[in-house]
């Protein structure tokens, strides 16, 4: 079963977004229905290739300069090592202006928990996703199973991909998982947002749901995970109600 804690709730209520990345450059070209359907692809070879990792699947991205009507808004749906694929009111545009690119998040799921990380535990989940952490640790699942770095400076988060018919799931161009540090059989995960604050507090940002083969909020291969094994996500299902 899916439970948010009060912080979760609270930050979902708040809706607020935070910059994370500007960047001004005079290399940016638009063009629009390049990204195939009905995004637009915005290429930089000098700034998106240094900075991959900053922007992500979900976040709002802005373009400001003369050479682009002044703004220009939409959100990334997808990304490579020197673009990122945009729907919005994007318009096309060769290189050469200065243009000044502003990222941000927040405000939904995906945003909230950018580079986040999963931990697995054995037995049932607690009661309340504000409750401490209950049975043994199993694994922490992070991007490419690589050390997850808390903080202004986090590293090896993972992240939701688009949202489509209500449901929002794993980004499908990261592979999530970790090694197993105990052996056991994982009944349950717990999310939590990129300063994966631990043990019983009401202002922490995680959700708990059930981790099985299938039926599940997380979806594994195997749920008898052996320790020094690495452990793979198979995916994750966060559906909205409709009612």
């Amino acid at each position: 079963m899916l439970r948010l804690s009060t912080g979760l709730q609270n930050a979902l209520l708040r809706t607020s977004t935070k910059v994370h990345t500007i960047i001004s450059t005079t290399t940016i070209s638009v063009a629009v229905g390049a990204g195939g359907g009905d995004s637009t692809r915005v290429t930089d070879v000098t700034n998106f290739a240094t900075f991959p990792s900053t922007l992500v699947v979900g976040d709002s991205i802005s373009l400001a300069g003369s050479h682009v009507n002044h703004l220009r808004s939409g959100v990334i749906v997808g990304k490579g090592i020197n673009y990122i694929d945009v729907v919005g009111d994007l318009v096309d545009m060769a290189s050469g202006a200065t243009v000044t690119v502003i990222a941000s998040s927040g405000g939904s799921i995906a945003g909230i928990f950018r580079n986040g990380v999963i931990r697995l535990y054995t037995g049932s989940q607690p009661a309340s996703a504000d409750a401490g952490e209950t049975g043994t640790l199993l694994c922490e699942i992070s991007l490419n199973s690589l050390a997850h770095v808390t903080g202004a400076s986090v590293t090896n988060g993972i992240n939701f991909g688009q949202a489509s018919a209500g449901v929002i799931g794993k980004n499908i161009g990261e592979t999530w998982s970790g090694v197993n540090i105990n052996s056991g059989v994982a009944g349950w995960f717990r999310f939590y947002d990129n300063n994966k604050t631990t043990g019983l507090t009401t202002t922490a940002i995680r959700f708990d749901g059930s981790a099985a083969t299938s039926g599940g909020q997380l979806k594994l291969s195997s749920t008898n995970l052996v320790s020094g094994v690495t452990t793979t996500v198979d995916g994750v299902t966060i559906s909205m109600p409709a009612n």
